[in-house]
C-alpha cells in the first residue's frame, strides 16, 4: 500500500470520527441552548453573552497567543521532545492565565457584570472542550497521531452531561447556574485526560524554562494575529453593549451562540485532521502539501454553500429549534449568520493552514483586516441599526477577511498553488446567492431550499469545485473499509 493511500485512509478515518463527534456534540448543544434561550429573558441572555465576550476577549488575547499550533508542530517534528514541548506549553499558558484572568475579571466588574460569574468563566476557559486553552494541549498527543476517538468521546460525554444538568429542572436556570453547569460538566473529561496520560506527556518534571521562552518568542506573530481576530470576534458585541440595550445584545447573542457551532464545527473538524498531515507533508513534499491544503479547502466551501442554501430557507424552523421561537423577531439576523458559514469556513481553515505552512507573519494581515473592518463597519452601523447593524458589520468583515486569506494561501503555496480552485469556489457561491434570493419570489422557501441542494451540487461539479474523481476516490476507500 502506498504512503499516499495510507494518508488518505487516515484522513477519512480521523475525519469521520471528528465530524461524527462534532455533529453529535452540536446536536446536544442545540437542545441545551434551546432550553437556555427559552428560559432566560432576552435581557438575561444579553447579560450572559456580555460576560462571556469580555472573558473570551481578554483570555484569547493574553493567554491563547497561538501556542496550540506551535506546540503541535514542534511535537510532530521533534517527537522525542514531545513531553518537554507540551508540558512547557501548559506551564506557559498557566503563567499567562493568572494575571490575565485578574485583568478580565476587573474590567468585567467595572463594566457592571457579576464577580462570581466572571471568575467561573475564567476557570471554564481552561477546562472545557469548547475552548482552546489547556484542554486542547491535553489532546495534542491524540491529534498528532490522528487518533481522535478519546477526545471525541470525552467531548460528547461532556456535552451530554451539560445537557442533563440544563434540563433538570430548566425552570431554575439563571445566568450563574448556566456557567456553573458548564464547569461541572467539563471537570470529569478534563481530569480523565490527565489520568490517562499518567505523566507521560504532562508532568512538572518535563517543564523547561528555555522551551517556555522559545514558545513565547515564536508565538509573538501568531499572538498578534490572534489578538486582532479576538478584537474582530468580540468587539461587535462590546460595541453593541455600549450603544444599545441588553435586549438587542441578547438577540445578537442568541444568533451568535446558537449558530456559531454550526459555522465552526465542520471547518474545525477538517482542520484538526488535515493540519498534522500538512505539517508532515510540508517537510517532505510541497506538492503533496498543496494537494491536502486545496483539497480540504474545496470540500469546506462546497459543504458551506450547500448548508447556507438549505438553512437560510428554513430559518424560522432553526429559530424554533434553538429557542422555542423566542427570537423569531430576529429572523433576518439569523439568516445573515447562516450565510456567514461560507466566509467563516474559509477563515477558520486558512488561519491554521498558514501557520502550519510556517507563514505566521502572513496571518497578521488577516487579523488586521478583520479587526479594522469590524471596528469601522461596527462604528458606522451599530449605533443606527443596533443588532442588525452588528450582524451586517460582521458579514462585511468576515467576507473581507476570507478574500484576503485566499490570497495569502496562494502566496504561501507559491508555484504549487492552483488558482482555478478560487474561480471554482466563486461560481457556486454566486449561484447559491442568486438562487436563494431570486427563486423565493416564485416558489415556497421549502422548495427553494431543497431544490437548491441539487442545483448547487450540479454547479459545483461543473465548475470543478466538487471533482467527480475525488468523489469516486472517497467511495472506493469507503467500500474497501467495509470489506
Amino acid at each position: 500500500m502506498t504512503p499516499q493511500l495510507t494518508s488518505k485512509r487516515q484522513i477519512f478515518r480521523g475525519g469521520g470520527v471528528i465530524i461524527a463527534s462534532q455533529v453529535i456534540t452540536m446536536g446536544l448543544m442545540f437542545f441545551a441552548q434551546r432550553t437556555i434561550l427559552s428560559v432566560l429573558t432576552k435581557e438575561e441572555n444579553g447579560f450572559l453573552f456580555g460576560e462571556r465576550r469580555i472573558i473570551d476577549l481578554f483570555l484569547i488575547i493574553l493567554v491563547d497567543v497561538g501556542i496550540n499550533i506551535i506546540a503541535m508542530r514542534r511535537s510532530i517534528l521533534r517527537p522525542d521532545e514531545g513531553p518537554i514541548v507540551l508540558s512547557s506549553a501548559v506551564a506557559l499558558r498557566l503563567a499567562l492565565w493568572i494575571p490575565s484572568g485578574v485583568l478580565a475579571v476587573g474590567y468585567g466588574v467595572i463594566s457592571g457584570f457579576r464577580l462570581v460569574d466572571l471568575v467561573l468563566l475564567c476557570v471554564l476557559q481552561l477546562m472545557s472542550a469548547k475552548t482552546t486553552l489547556l484542554r486542547f494541549l491535553l489532546e495534542i498527543p491524540y491529534r498528532n497521531k490522528l487518533k481522535f476517538e478519546v477526545p471525541a468521546l470525552l467531548s460528547i460525554l461532556e456535552t451530554a452531561f451539560y445537557l442533563v444538568l440544563v434540563l433538570f429542572p430548566p425552570q431554575q436556570l439563571t445566568v450563574s447556574t448556566v456557567i456553573a453547569y458548564s464547569i461541572v460538566a467539563a471537570v470529569p473529561s478534563f481530569f480523565t485526560l490527565l489520568l490517562i496520560d499518567r505523566g507521560r506527556y504532562f508532568h512538572w518534571k518535563h517543564i523547561r524554562i528555555p522551551e517556555m521562552k522559545s514558545l513565547a518568542r515564536e508565538s509573538i506573530p501568531v499572538a498578534i494575529m490572534i489578538t486582532l481576530i479576538a478584537l474582530h470576534d468580540k468587539m461587535d458585541a462590546i460595541m453593541l453593549n455600549w450603544w444599545s440595550t441588553k435586549k438587542e445584545l441578547g438577540g445578537f447573542g442568541a444568533a451568535y451562540v446558537s449558530l456559531a457551532p454550526l459555522t465552526t464545527t465542520i471547518p474545525i473538524a477538517v482542520t484538526q485532521v488535515v493540519i498534522p498531515l500538512v505539517t508532515r507533508a510540508f517537510a517532505v513534499s510541497m506538492k503533496q502539501c498543496a494537494q491536502y491544503v486545496l483539497g480540504a479547502l474545496r470540500v469546506l466551501v462546497f459543504v458551506s454553500v450547500l448548508a447556507s442554501v438549505v438553512l437560510t430557507n428554513f430559518t424560522p424552523e432553526v429559530i424554533e429549534l434553538v429557542s422555542k421561537g423566542q427570537y423569531l423577531e430576529y429572523v433576518r439576523l439569523f439568516q445573515l449568520f447562516l450565510w456567514m458559514s461560507v466566509p467563516i469556513f474559509i477563515l477558520v481553515y486558512s488561519q491554521e493552514v498558514i501557520i502550519a505552512l510556517n507563514q505566521s507573519k502572513l496571518s497578521f494581515i488577516i487579523g488586521a483586516v478583520l479587526a479594522a473592518t469590524t471596528i469601522i463597519f461596527g462604528w458606522a452601523l451599530i449605533p443606527a441599526y443596533q443588532s442588525w447593524g452588528a450582524g451586517v458589520a460582521k458579514m462585511l468583515s468576515v467576507s473581507s477577511g476570507a478574500v484576503v486569506s485566499l490570497v495569502l494561501i496562494d502566496k504561501a503555496l507559491g508555484r504549487y498553488a492552483d488558482r482555478k480552485v478560487y474561480w471554482a469556489m466563486a461560481i457556486p457561491v454566486a449561484a447559491a446567492i442568486l438562487w436563494s434570493t431570486q427563486m423565493g419570489t416564485f416558489f415556497h422557501r421549502y422548495v427553494v431550499g431543497i431544490s437548491g441542494v441539487v442545483v448547487i451540487a450540479a454547479v459545483s461539479v461543473l465548475s470543478g469545485l466538487a471533482r467527480k474523481s475525488e468523489i469516486a476516490m472517497v467511495l472506493g476507500i469507503l467500500k474497501k473499509r467495509n470489506r
